[in-house]
């Protein structure tokens, strides 16, 4: 019973933690850390590709909607292990077993390149965001990884006016505006890895943007993006020989969200 609600309080915690964001939100992001922090591009020894998509609160209307390609790969093989989320591409060493561990390595040094899209739909506003990643992945133990990475490319924000319905015919705040907008991003983060845990934090939407709606760039309608920081972490806890938990955290600072 005791665990129970130890689980119960900690996805309270994260819903609190994470009700309120410019950039979209992922339920299954444990499977996909890359889509958080850059530094985790070129992590396995294999070019890894993932699809995902995503439909927040279905059946109402405006409800969040999110899709993604995210591909990345290393430069240079000349290494065997990821981290403890890890699936090696070549089969083997079952990675949720004691042996995975027993037998980790830590990866030579390497560059990993990649390319993230993801399309993010809430309500009007559409937000696609392209960029192109890259990290260094170095030992620092025989058993210990640090990785550092950035990601840099575009952010498309379009705002559809025919889904608004208006008070009075012209709303200063989108009346003849720029509705679909380009902005520079970039983003930075740093992994530290094991065979059985992570630990990761990360910085999304550094370049701060000003956002117009209409062509009066008044106070009244002007819209800021804002950094969103990331901090992630997990570990194994073995069950059996062949069996294994892998809880993880994942902690988002965006202000003025509480």
């Amino acid at each position: 019973m005791k665990i129970y609600i130890y689980i119960l309080v900690f996805f309270a915690f994260i819903i609190q933690a994470s009700k309120a964001q410019q950039l979209p939100q992922y339920t299954q992001y444990v499977f996909n850390n890359y889509l958080l922090n850059p530094a985790v591009t070129g992590i396995e020894n294999y070019t890894d590709v993932k699809l995902g998509y995503r439909s927040q609160w279905t059946g109402l209307n405006g409800a969040p909607v999110t899709s993604f390609l995210t591909v990345n790969t290393p430069i240079g093989d000349n290494f065997i292990n990821g981290d403890a989320t890890a699936f090696p591409g070549g089969g083997g060493t079952n990675p949720s077993s004691r042996l995975y561990t027993q037998n980790y390595m830590a990866s030579e040094p390497h560059h990993g390149i990649g390319f993230t899209l993801v399309t993010d739909k809430a309500g009007p506003i559409t937000q696609t965001n392209v960029a192109a990643t890259y990290a260094y992945h170095l030992g620092l133990a025989p058993k210990l990884n640090l990785a550092v990475g950035v990601a840099a490319g575009f952010n498309r924000i379009s705002l559809n006016t025919s889904e608004i319905t208006l008070g009075t015919a012209f709303d200063p705040a989108i009346t003849n505006g720029d509705n679909s907008q380009w902005k520079p991003d970039l983003g930075i983060g740093a992994w530290l890895y094991s065979g059985d845990y992570y630990f990761g934090v990360s910085v999304q939407q550094l370049l701060k943007q000003n956002l117009y709606f209409s062509t009066t760039n008044t106070a009244v309608d002007v819209s800021k993006t804002v950094p969103h920081y990331f901090l992630t972490a997990g570990t194994k806890l073995y069950m059996s020989d062949d069996i294994t938990l892998l809880p993880s955290v994942l902690i988002k600072q965006i202000q003025p969200v509480p």
